[in-house]
């Protein structure tokens, strides 16, 4: 999950045992729905190792504190669910691994693993490819294949380019990369992994193979889709009602992996059904990629289930590869209420592990048709601590990091969960969303005394300035690439988050000067959080009070107040209840 903020500087915050999420590291132990990549031979090996014999591989480092590659057979050494056991065809008889998760927080890794072994099978080989299968889990580090046909002078080839921050590869992954420009038709060939990071996971290498490069290959990346609307950027809903479906845009990101020049190269699209539509034609040189647009729009059926999109790279040359042509598919929900991106599945996490600091993560959504919304639909982690609180805000989105907040929602305390649950937050004032415009909701916590608060699921992936993030210790609003799975519901509330109506408190005098009294009404003793928020949604004042059963009083001094409307928000173990009051003269 990267993210961004508005002004394009990357802003780096810490997970886990060690600091926020904003770009942080977030425990997943799904894969994001990838299943394992096929690892097909090519005609020619013309090298191959798979880390049986410890002795071919030396290690050197400058880590701190010092931490080395190691040779493993232990199935079960990932620090994420998704990797155990691993995958490795033979995993069995070693791999190579290096864990930055076990080195803590403030720890750095540079550590390269050298084979020992001369390769000397390239000298008549003018294009070759280095093969290796691997499992990552991303968080700003620096994966690294590092070439030599001398020994002393290194090229370094990039091993994770598109991996994005908390993503993991496939279990195992295949990983190709072009060396012929160092290797090519030389006679000595050098081989070194490297890994940088710091407060990372962990990257784990196996069956290394140089093999002749195929002339012709074509090989399909990931696909993407979305909707245009009023924001302007492809919306790649991860739900919304079906009132509000419009026809998606497809596009495909190829690339050339063969010596040769590709011409005629372009990507079809299928659902299995009544679409079919293919990119206009293009040339490809060698070792580079490309993005092709779907020339025809895809309008979803209303047939209730699953659809599909299939996407395939054709080129008028023999593939020399074809198991690797085929694109990432995406699918779509269809229910007899939504359309959603996914079947609800979470792929991973957003949280902030600052105790003392709130946060708040959602998602634009553009409006085609006036709908009234009424409360937003969170997916909440399990490993949220008990008792933390969830709230829902809604913004009218203006411009890419101006939002004008409309409505907040009541306060949920999230009760001890064995599993991942959807709770729905009611807003205060339900809003008539208007057809052409934008709107961001979001979901958060004003913090947790304990690890690791409010931790809230994503699916999937979003492009930039879809989806937000804003932490009460941030200056701004921040972008990243993973949608929370935060849902606009429009129905009326009714179920086991919905207030009751009983009396819960009163406020007087209302208007006041910044001075006023809260009188409770409860069934036990307990303590009762009293919050004010500016219209904004800003937390301007927090206060605790131990409440006795039935009536109790207290007064709350807020002489600071500047003139204007204020939510005061009001929780406690079984009810949560906001209330707006109106500050006069305060100063």
């Amino acid at each position: 999950m990267r993210l961004i903020l508005t002004h394009f500087f990357f802003f780096f915050l810490l997970f886990g045992n060690s600091q926020i999420c904003t770009s942080c590291r977030i425990m997943d132990d799904r894969s994001n729905e990838k299943k394992p990549d096929p690892i097909p031979e090519k005609a020619t090996v013309l090298y191959s190792n798979d880390f049986s014999n410890a002795s071919q591989w030396s290690f050197s480092n400058t880590s701190v504190p010092s931490a080395d590659w190691i040779i493993t057979n232990n199935l079960n050494i990932a620090p994420i669910n998704a990797f155990i056991p691993a995958g490795f065809s033979t995993a069995f008889n070693g791999f190579a691994f290096i864990n930055s998760d076990a080195q803590g927080p403030t720890a750095t890794q540079d550590a390269i693993i050298s084979l020992n072994t001369l390769i000397t099978a390239c000298a008549s080989k003018p294009y070759v490819v280095l093969r290796f299968s691997q499992m990552l889990r991303r968080f700003g580090d620096t994966t690294l294949l590092e070439v030599s046909n001398n020994g002393s002078t290194w090229t370094s080839f990039l091993c994770n380019p598109t991996l994005e921050n908390n993503e993991n590869t496939p279990n195992p992954q295949k990983v190709d990369i072009n060396i012929s420009s160092v290797a090519g038709l030389q006679d000595t060939v050098y081989i070194r992994f490297r890994y940088k990071a710091s407060n990372a996971w962990f990257w784990a290498i196996d069956d290394v193979k140089i093999l002749e490069q195929d002339e012709f290959d074509l090989e399909g990346k990931e696909t993407t889709f979305g909707t245009v609307g009023n924001w302007g950027i492809p919306m790649a809903y991860y739900q919304i009602p079906i009132a509000q479906i419009q026809p998606i845009e497809i596009k495909g990101r190829i690339k050339n992996t063969g010596y040769g020049p590709q011409f005629g190269v372009y990507i079809e699209s299928s659902d299995g059904a009544s679409y079919t539509s293919q990119s206009d034609s293009s040339a490809l040189s060698p070792n580079l990629s490309a993005v092709l647009d779907i020339n025809d729009l895809w309008i979803p059926s209303s047939t209730i289930g699953n659809q599909t999109i299939n996407t395939t790279v054709y080129s008028p040359a023999m593939d020399q590869e074809p198991s690797n042509d085929q694109l990432d598919n995406f699918s779509v929900n269809i229910s007899s209420k939504y359309y959603s991106r996914t079947t609800d599945v979470r792929s991973g996490r957003v949280s902030n592990n600052f105790s003392q600091y709130g946060y708040e993560t959602g998602n634009i959504f553009d409006i085609f048709n006036d709908a009234t919304i009424t409360s937003a639909m969170v997916h909440v982690n399990s490993e949220s601590t008990t008792g933390a609180l969830l709230f829902a805000r809604l913004y009218e989105a203006v411009t890419q990091d101006s939002f004008v907040l409309l409505s907040i929602s009541d306060t949920v305390i999230i009760p001890p969960l064995i599993n991942d649950q959807v709770f729905r937050v009611r807003l205060i004032d339900p809003t008539l969303l208007q057809s052409g415009k934008s709107y961001l909701l979001t979901a958060g916590s004003i913090g947790s005394p304990t690890f690791p608060g409010l931790v809230i699921g994503t699916s999937g992936k979003s492009d930039l300035f879809t989806s937000y993030y804003l932490g009460e210790n941030t200056i701004g609003w921040y972008q990243f690439t993973e949608a929370p799975m935060v849902k606009m519901n429009f129905e009326t509330v009714v179920g086991m988050h919905e207030l009751k109506d009983d009396k819960l408190f009163d406020i007087f005098p209302n208007p006041n000067d910044g001075v006023f009294s809260i009188q409770f009404y409860n069934q036990n003793s307990e303590i009762s959080l009293v919050e004010i928020l500016s219209i904004r949604g800003e937390l301007i004042h927090r206060q605790e009070f131990i409440t006795n059963k039935g009536e109790s009083s207290f007064e709350i001094r807020t002489n600071d107040l500047a003139e204007g409307t204020y939510i005061v928000r009001i929780s406690n173990s079984i009810s949560n209840r906001s209330q707006r009051i109106f500050v006069y003269n305060a100063k």
